[in-house]
């Protein structure tokens, strides 16, 4: 692969030194996580909500004879310079409420949401557009706090025209969920098994993961935006000590359903991206021009890479595709978490107090310049 976009990550892990001081150096915020101790903190997650049900997709353009729940009201267009969507809710009491937009990313505009109510005027985002350049969906939480009385959810666009075409309703109440200390602590539970954290309803910009370290695992963020990877794209880590074990996880929007997303480090190729299939349930689902299924929205994906790839000083790690993608594949949250034994020898992870836990994993060992496999079709 040549010409891709370049990214260099300094990522220095000197010779000798034990994981918790190499960590305190790289990320001094950081405090080492404890044994796991459950927590109890609190969930949003769907509720029965009223006798017609907790959750609607209102779809866009509406169909004239599709029944609408009480809560719901009738969608109105607002004659202005900029697209609104104005769509009136009565508020279910002591419940609050995540609203899911499908839609399709202006250019270099914006899609905002607003709650509006005969008192005043809030912003719920600013912009949803996350520079997908596609269609996309976000989720934003309406807490209860705000949905004090009867107002409506207000979407507008920096085009004529509101590109959107499906909102989802889902009514919540709190829940106890208890959570490991160290372990994700989600703030929102929707259907189909989506969970989401603060940072990802907010309704706000891009906010990048953090990265940190476990035991002996360091994780550090390859980027901190949100990365095209249509034409493929190039990252450098600098490496002072060759890691037992790898991974590389991200959020991936615009890829193919069925063509995979390559890697390869340091020129060899290193395998291709799992990356998840959404629950069928999910509003995301939709064709293409070509008739083709699709699914707007981040769908996570990963990829272990062995230790064989790695190097001591400047490591590339490139994305690509074994075809043009349809879309435009873009990429966030690209983490690479690196495991270090103390002894670069991958045994040494399989043994515990002296004693030996199980035979140690056979790694294959790409050789140096290996060509991408070739995939037949008949």
């Amino acid at each position: 692969m040549v010409n891709l976009p370049r990214k260099d990550l300094r990522m220095g892990l000197p010779v000798g030194l034990g994981c918790e001081m190499v960590a305190a150096m790289l990320f001094p915020r950081f405090t080492r996580m404890m044994r796991p101790t459950l927590l109890a903190c609190l969930l949003l997650a769907p509720c029965a909500g009223a006798a017609d049900g907790g959750s609607f997709t209102l779809y866009w353009p509406t169909d004239a004879g599709r029944e609408m729940p009480s809560w719901l009201g009738a969608p109105e267009i607002t004659e202005s310079s900029l697209g609104t969507l104005g769509i009136p809710i009565q508020p279910e009491s002591d419940a609050a409420l995540a609203v899911t937009v499908y839609f399709v990313e202006p250019a270099d505009g914006f899609l905002r949401v607003l709650w509006v109510t005969p008192e005043q005027e809030t912003m719920v985002s600013a912009n949803l557009c996350e520079g997908v350049g596609g269609a996309h969906q976000r989720t934003v939480y309406l807490s209860q706090a705000l949905l004090k009385s009867a107002g409506s959810l207000v979407l507008q666009a920096s085009a004529d025209a509101v590109p959107v075409f499906a909102v989802r309703f889902e009514w919540m109440k709190s829940q106890t969920l208890l959570v490991a200390e160290g372990g994700d602590e989600p703030s929102v539970s929707l259907s189909g098994g989506r969970l989401f954290d603060n940072r990802e309803i907010a309704g706000t910009a891009y906010l990048p993961p953090s990265g940190g370290w476990n035991e002996d695992v360091v994780t550090t963020a390859l980027s901190d935006r949100v990365e095209s990877i249509v034409e493929g794209a190039e990252f450098i880590v600098a490496l002072d000590a060759v890691p037992d074990q790898a991974r590389l996880e991200m959020r991936i929007a615009g890829a193919d359903l069925q063509q995979p997303v390559l890697v390869w480090v340091n020129g060899t190729y290193a395998g291709y991206l799992q990356i998840e299939v959404p629950d069928l349930s999910d509003e995301g689902y939709y064709l293409d021009g070509s008739g083709s299924d699709r699914f707007a929205g981040w769908r996570k994906a990963g990829v272990f890479l062995v230790r064989g790839l790695w190097r001591i000083g400047d490591n590339s790690v490139q994305l690509g595709h074994l075809v043009a993608p349809a879309a435009a594949p873009s990429a966030k949250d690209m983490l690479l978490q690196l495991r270090y034994s103390g002894a670069n020898d991958a045994t040494a992870l399989w043994k515990q107090d002296g004693e030996t836990l199980g035979d140690a994993p056979d790694f294959m060992v790409p050789e140096t310049g290996s060509a991408v496999p070739q995939f037949r079709f008949e």
